[in-house]
């Protein structure tokens, strides 16, 4: 617990506020900002055997972000819409 959420742990960013997006991946391209943001820390199976909502996502992946990934604010969200529609919980449907 100490390690994650200690006294000299970075804090969750509550100042993010989510753009809308009017592009969407498709799974190729997400594949492609997978693999440039992601494996630089870890392998891609830590990604494909998880399935989360959304908000679940996004929350990872701004962590991830402040550990060092590389994302731009639009390519997390087209991101998180890209891997709650392929590897969400399908809870809506």
């Amino acid at each position: 617990m100490v390690s994650k959420f200690g006294p000299d742990t970075k804090p969750f960013p509550r100042t993010y506020v989510p753009p809308e997006i009017t592009t969407f991946f498709t799974d190729p391209e997400a594949f492609r900002l997978l693999n440039r943001a992601c494996t630089k820390c870890h392998g891609l199976e830590r990604v494909d055997t998880v399935r989360k909502a959304a908000d679940a996502w996004r929350v990872t992946l701004v962590d991830m972000r402040e550990r060092g990934a590389q994302l731009s604010d639009q390519e997390l969200e087209q991101l998180v819409e890209w891997l709650a529609r392929v590897w969400g919980t399908n809870e809506d449907k």
